[in-house]
């Protein structure tokens, strides 16, 4: 076997901090349940594509395990393969999907924890891609323009007065900031 379990998996990206931990423990988790429902212990196998294959040998009966890994679980693996942040949405989720497959694994049964297999690779995959998509697609401003009518002013007044304009409303906390006027 690999020295590792992303090694194992077939993963580029080295464990750095307590996301990469997490996550580790996660797949860790995922095939010590293949070792408890399928007599399965990866360290017998050089890599996963060995592992699946031979689960497909084995127990025919359950082939579909190893077709879904070939054919949609590498590419949530690929999608995984990332730099984690030690950002506490992260940790906080991937604390709670831990919690849930080791239930799987441990109180559950065997179609418990197929059905956590198939479900914990797209879930994080999808977590983790929009979670970075949506830091990426936030601006670091926004705002939004309104004309105020201010009172007391006629509005052949008001167009005379200079434009102005508030370019971020990010106060230095990075919270949103309001703008008050008072007349």
């Amino acid at each position: 076997m690999a020295h590792t379990i992303k090694e194992f998996l077939g993963m580029k990206h080295i464990t750095k901090n307590d996301a990469d931990r997490l996550l580790d423990s996660i797949f860790g988790l995922l095939f010590n349940g293949f070792e408890k429902y399928f007599s399965l212990n990866i360290q017998q196998y050089l890599d996963v594509n060995h592992f699946f294959k031979d689960l497909a040998v084995k127990y025919p009966d359950y082939s579909y395990i190893s077709e879904w890994f070939f054919e949609k679980g590498q590419g949530f693996l690929k999608n995984i393969d990332s730099d984690l942040s030690e950002v506490p949405d992260i940790i906080a989720f991937l604390e709670h999907e831990k919690f849930c497959l080791e239930i799987d694994v441990h109180e559950g049964n065997r179609t418990d924890f197929l059905f956590a297999y198939t479900e914990v690779f797209p879930m994080i995959s999808n977590y983790i891609g929009d979670f970075y998509k949506e830091k990426m697609s936030k601006p670091v401003f926004d705002f939004q323009e309104k004309k105020i009518p201010i009172p007391g002013f006629s509005s052949i007044r008001a167009n005379n007065i200079s434009n102005w304009s508030v370019t971020n409303t990010q106060s230095s906390a990075n919270r949103e900031a309001e703008l008050l006027l008072y007349a």
